[in-house]
């Protein structure tokens, strides 16, 4: 699934990324980490200050931190136990553009 918005300028666009990267990590178990980015998303609608746009980037670079076992070492299964390509592919583009969203990059 390609995604075409620009994360940094568009934060409707942010929002709706934080959403289905949330969704995303409840399927692989993350539902905490999960809640806090539907959390971050709901405070970004309500106000998308320059202040609560940095608090989301610092948010997004703790949870994306490198370590063995973390968000970036995950894969989306199936129902069978197999790795879902499509899920894994978008769960590994979503978090790139959120990756590059906290590294203000995007």
């Amino acid at each position: 699934m390609e995604i075409e918005l620009d994360v940094a300028t568009d934060i409707d666009a942010l929002m709706l990324d934080m959403r289905r990267f949330a969704g995303l990590l409840r399927l692989i178990k993350q539902a905490k980490i999960a809640q806090n980015y539907e959390d971050l998303a709901l405070q970004l609608q309500s106000d998308s200050s320059a202040r609560t746009v940095d608090n989301a980037r610092k948010c997004f670079s703790m949870t994306f931190m490198g370590t063995s076992g973390g968000l970036t070492d995950q894969y989306v299964y199936a129902e069978d136990g197999s790795v879902d390509d499509a899920l894994s592919g978008e769960y590994e583009e979503l978090l790139k553009k959120l990756t590059d969203f906290a590294n203000g990059t995007a």
